[in-house]
């Protein structure tokens, strides 16, 4: 393209020498100081001159269908390549869209899934509930038998005592009764000794005033 550039240049160049020329040889006929030798020598260069703008011009449209086949190839090659890309992105877009169905297929799974397990969370939080409940009866009814069964034992253990008391105190009773006994025991062995003392004391006077 810069080689282009700078034929064009010339070839203006040399139009605008041209133009010169013919300017100059006007005011040479109007001043009368034309010379035909000059003439022809100013028209050999202007024929040379047009000669090789043709020429340029002539390289310069073979350069420029050059140019032009070369732009071409390139657009065709970018037309090519424009299609490539139309038929990945088609691709691609396609692949966009399977996933895109696989992932809502995939949501649609995990909602599923999700919405059973909140209804077996539910149902389990109802089953809590009912056995949280059942339990908390069953605990109730144990304890108020775990309270009656404390009241009959506490019941039980007054009467118990009531009843250890009574003993306590008739073994009391018994054991004053059995020491009282015993008191009388001895005090009539006691006295039954003083008495077979005496007696044998008697006994052995008689003994002595019959032997003496």
């Amino acid at each position: 393209m810069t080689n282009n550039g700078d034929r064009l240049e010339r070839i203006e160049a040399l139009v605008h020498a041209n133009a010169e020329a013919i300017a100059a040889m006007r005011d040479a006929q109007e001043h009368d100081r034309f010379d035909l030798s000059e003439a022809r020598q100013i028209a050999d260069s202007n024929a040379r001159a047009i000669a090789a703008g043709a020429e340029e011009t002539r390289q310069l449209r073979q350069s420029l269908q050059a140019s032009i086949q070369e732009t071409q190839h390139i657009a065709d090659s970018n037309a090519r390549a424009i299609a490539a890309g139309a038929e990945e992105t088609r691709q691609l877009r396609q692949s966009l869209q399977a996933s895109i169905q696989e992932t809502q297929h995939i949501a649609d799974s995990n909602a599923r899934a999700i919405a059973a397990g909140a209804e077996e969370t539910r149902q389990l939080r109802q089953n809590l509930r009912e056995l949280s409940e059942e339990s908390r009866q069953r605990l109730n009814e144990n304890i108020a038998d775990t309270v009656s069964m404390i009241s009959d034992l506490g019941q039980q253990q007054a009467e118990t005592d009531q009843r250890f008391n009574t003993l306590l105190a008739e073994a009391r009773a018994d054991r004053l009764r059995q020491r009282a006994a015993e008191e009388r025991n001895r005090i009539e062995h006691e006295e039954f000794r003083v008495f077979m003392q005496d007696t044998l004391r008697e006994i052995r006077q008689i003994w002595q005033r019959l032997a003496g």
